[in-house]
């Protein structure tokens, strides 16, 4: 799913929110980041099976990548209010 720039908007909102000088990279400290425009998903682990429907876990991620050594950052989409978790647990029935 692609980002709407309303969307981008919001999470670098929510993101400044958490932190007043900035989210740091634990990795270079580096305080700038790129919000990549669109959302992830993970998969629950089935021990290398591939489940198509069924009752598998996912979870959407809205991914920031450092500008300077590339680590990336994962939150999730749901708890920043870009996936509506009722729609998706009807989505994965």
């Amino acid at each position: 799913m692609k980002l709407t720039d309303e969307q981008i908007k919001s999470i670098i909102s929510r993101l400044n929110g958490i932190s007043s000088s900035g989210i740091t990279c634990p990795v270079c400290r580096n305080k700038q980041w790129t919000i990549n425009n669109i959302v992830l998903e993970s998969r629950e682990f089935q021990h290398g099976d591939l489940i198509l429907g069924g009752k598998s876990t996912i979870m959407p991620f809205v991914t920031i990548t450092c500008s300077r050594c590339a680590h990336t950052l994962f939150f999730n989409a749901i708890r920043l209010g870009i996936v509506n978790s009722e729609q998706e647990q009807k989505n994965n029935k």
